[in-house]
């Protein structure tokens, strides 16, 4: 809301590394799109305003036998966020970090946590510069609240448009109506915006890792 590690956010500095630990989602032009997982609120208006869909491009998650039972996922965590307003199940073996910043919350696996810590290290020891540092596989945020109008009116006013975009427009998450943007920049990832509470949620997630467990903490976001 699998085994590919390619989701980066291209920092130019150590000192912006350090500072926006947070972000991960595909690289994006920063000077014509919002970067999806700094989860900054962005109010301007989308490029096209219009629906632009690739045949064969699936905007649902598979919730096809995902049980988020006991018995499923009696080792798994519970999360849960009063501030913000959400909760989820994820792996007890994965990373889990608040940004309270972006009111955010990420989850990595100990080998993604493992290669980002080493590419820090590498960037202190160059004494900063460009590099590419991995990220979450998968964010939750807290957008916008109190927000009047419906999800995809606000989708189509606030999410600009990404790199490599390749559709936008409405969907469902968890039986929410969502507003969906799939892009493929580093491989696939799906950006989904979805509205509870009058309150603006955003579930960020890369589509090629460890499928299963992906779908299953999807599943078991509430909000």
């Amino acid at each position: 809301m699998t085994t590919h590690t390619k989701t980066f956010l291209i920092l130019s500095t150590l000192t912006l590394t350090l500072g926006a630990g947070c972000n991960s989602s595909p690289t994006i032009n920063n000077t014509d799109v919002a970067n999806s997982n700094s989860m900054n609120t962005v109010v301007t208006q989308n490029d096209n305003g219009n629906n632009n869909v690739n045949q064969g491009v699936d905007i649902n998650v598979d919730t096809s036998d995902l049980s988020v039972g006991a018995a499923a996922q009696e080792d798994w965590k519970k999360y849960t966020n009063e501030e913000y307003g959400f909760s989820f199940e994820y792996p007890k073996e994965w990373i889990l970090e608040e940004k309270n910043r972006n009111s955010c919350v990420g989850l990595l696996t100990k080998e993604r946590y493992i290669e980002r810590t080493q590419v820090l290290d590498q960037i202190r020891k160059d004494g900063g510069g460009t590099d590419a540092v991995p990220g979450n596989h998968i964010m939750v945020c807290l957008r916008e609240e109190n927000v009047t109008t419906d999800v995809i009116s606000w989708g189509d006013s606030n999410v600009k448009k990404y790199v490599d975009e390749v559709y936008r427009g409405e969907s469902e998450l968890n039986t929410l109506t969502a507003y969906l943007v799939i892009d493929l920049d580093f491989g696939e990832s799906k950006n989904y915006y979805v509205k509870s509470n009058n309150n603006i949620y955003s579930v960020y997630y890369e589509e090629d890792v460890i499928n299963a467990d992906i779908n299953k903490i999807i599943n078991s976001l509430k909000f």
